[in-house]
């Protein structure tokens, strides 16, 4: 059987796909997943840091309406959900 390698880009397409698209429940996968491909790119030196999900970025969401940063609001981070990010 051949092995094979996944690229840093397809784990990172992916993840990023359901930190976008999955429903605001889904708030305990999102952050396992997270600590997951964090992990795996710092062990091979390829962790470029992330940025959190606005409210206008939310809007390309299949099902999730929570938003990870509020750029209209003074306190940014004030009732939003941590767990939506991107991850570079």
């Amino acid at each position: 059987m051949k092995r094979r390698t996944i690229l840093e880009k397809d784990i990172l397409e992916k993840a990023n796909h359901f930190f976008l698209h999955t429903s605001d429940e889904m708030k305990k996968e999102r952050r396992v997943l997270f600590n997951f491909v964090s992990d795996i790119l710092i062990e091979r030196n390829k962790y470029r840091g992330f940025s959190f999900l606005s409210r206008e970025e939310m809007k390309r969401s299949e099902y999730g309406k929570s938003y990870g940063i509020d750029n209209n609001n003074e306190n940014r981070f004030e009732n939003t959900d941590q767990t939506r990010v991107f991850l570079f």
